[in-house]
């Protein structure tokens, strides 16, 4: 049997503590290789560690508040927070396909927004190549998404779909003479009309479309704007020329432009050619 002495059992005893602890420190930095921690990091046992690291976490693209008039074309989604009407332009031009979205919020009026391509074009999938802009309804929220494409970023959820309101009640209608519609307001919208005058159409774009209700003993003469025509009951007036809604409450008549002309889809009364 081998003689022991307090020397030899400690010294192997030392050498299994070496062991161990170089086999844990190797563990130790294959970990950390694996999940890429730099600089100094001191490590102490099988599955601890001391020290400073740092980690970079994922990019995570959050809802940006922009209260400037230059969409950011780097964010994926920006929000817009509109007290007036707003002509925006884009940062800069990104790759073709690129796509954002920006989000507006309109305060308690409607808002018109015109994007502007930094002096170029910007085209409508919802309104037609003759928009310019579009409208977002008091206390409403519209996202718009933006896609470049080679020569022009094309505009998607413009169209009239938080459009649709009432300019006057039956009970209290408009009876401004002449009442001018705007482009704002003829997107699938109602005017009550209570007075023996002109309502005057806006420069029509392709989708527009209003319904003009008589509320009373009133004949209503409905004009053109510029040289446009009015298709009345499928025959086309001459440019320019008017129509008649007659007397009687109730009666109504509902317009459409088709991207040439305002075209009568349906009507209560009598329509008759103007001058």
């Amino acid at each position: 049997m081998a003689n022991l002495t307090v020397s030899s059992v400690v010294d192997d005893f030392m050498q299994t503590i070496t062991a161990d602890d170089a086999c844990n420190a190797i563990g130790a930095q294959k970990a950390a290789d694996a999940i890429g921690l730099g600089g100094t990091n001191a490590w102490t046992g099988a599955n601890s560690y001391a020290g400073v690291s740092s980690f970079t976490g994922a990019i995570v693209n959050v809802p940006t508040s922009d209260a400037g008039t230059s969409i950011d074309v780097t964010k994926v989604l920006t929000t817009k927070s509109l007290t007036g009407d707003v002509t925006e332009t884009f940062s800069a031009t990104p790759t073709t396909g690129t796509r954002i979205i920006r989000q507006y919020t309109a305060d308690g009026t409607d808002r018109t927004v015109t994007p502007d391509n930094n002096s170029g074009t910007v085209y409508f999938s919802d309104l037609g190549s003759t928009a310019s802009s579009f409208v977002v309804k008091a206390s409403t929220t519209r996202a718009v998404v933006y896609e470049r494409q080679s020569a022009r970023w094309v505009a998607y959820g413009t169209g009239t779909v938080n459009a649709v309101f009432s300019l006057g009640t039956f009970a209290a209608p408009v009876t401004t003479d002449p009442y001018t519609l705007t482009a704002a307001n003829s997107w699938g919208s109602a005017l009550y009309y209570g007075a023996t005058g002109t309502v005057n159409l806006p420069a029509g774009q392709t989708g527009m479309n209003i319904v003009i209700v008589n509320t009373g003993a009133f004949t209503i003469t409905i004009d053109p704007n510029g040289s446009q025509a009015i298709v009345r009951e499928g025959t086309t007036q001459s440019g320019g020329v008017s129509m008649t809604l007659s007397s009687g409450a109730g009666n109504f008549v509902v317009l459409m432009f088709d991207g040439t002309n305002w075209a009568t889809l349906g009507y209560r009364g009598t329509l008759a050619q103007g001058s």
